[in-house]
């Protein structure tokens, strides 16, 4: 039933919801960190995972507080009602410019709050957020280190650029509070800069298995 509430509200397709669905039967995380909630559909996919396969578990749904749209609020409460999960979902419209301070936050505080040990706070992170190398390279690090053993980072748009939206090209992607704001250069817009992620950062300074399928990794 999942699948006929999210038909017409893109952008994660059934098999990639599949996808999620068979990793919870496999894995069953309890609490999942989804990072970008745009229309809410991938929070969807994961509580009804988690509420069909009798995981008594969470997700945490992470998004800006900055420019999300009260309509866009409204239809994730409707998307989340209809699929039965809206009491299994939070979320978190954070104040912060992007999503890896606020997990460097997280990570700070987790830290605070363990004394002499380390509590790792998730079993699961699904990272589909800006896409730009200087933030998911932070926040896959940042994520990975708030993973509990044996949890997993998944980054959807592996080999997504920005070249594929032609529309988003004249959007700054980096802005100073005083005014200012960089482009992407030929090299940024023609790149994929998760791959860069999962090729130059997590591949070669992290420790980590690291399994590819499709656009996902």
């Amino acid at each position: 039933w999942v699948v006929a509430q999210c038909r017409d509200t893109p952008w994660m397709a059934p098999h990639q919801g599949r996808r999620l669905w068979d990793h919870f039967a496999g894995h069953r995380p309890q609490v999942a960190l989804d990072i970008g909630t745009h229309l809410g559909v991938s929070a969807a996919y994961m509580a009804t995972g988690m509420r069909s396969l009798g995981i008594d578990g969470r997700v945490i749904t992470v998004d800006s507080g900055q420019n999300v749209a009260r309509d866009t609020i409204d239809g994730w409460a409707d998307l989340w009602a209809r699929c039965g999960v809206a009491d299994m979902i939070d979320v978190v419209l954070i104040a912060d410019s992007n999503y890896a301070w606020w997990l460097a936050r997280k990570l700070e505080g987790s830290l605070m709050e363990s004394g002499d040990g380390f509590h790792a706070l998730y079993d699961f992170v699904y990272l589909d957020g800006a896409k730009v190398l200087g933030i998911d390279a932070a926040a896959a690090l940042l994520a990975v280190e708030l993973l509990r053993p044996g949890g997993w980072l998944v980054m959807d748009d592996l080999d997504w650029c920005y070249d594929d939206v032609s529309e988003m090209l004249s959007t700054p992607v980096t802005s100073y509070p005083e005014g200012g704001a960089f482009r992407f250069s030929d090299d940024e817009r023609l790149s994929s800069h998760v791959r860069l992620v999962h090729d130059l950062v997590l591949r070669r300074c992290l420790l980590v298995g690291i399994t590819q399928e499709d656009d996902a990794c």
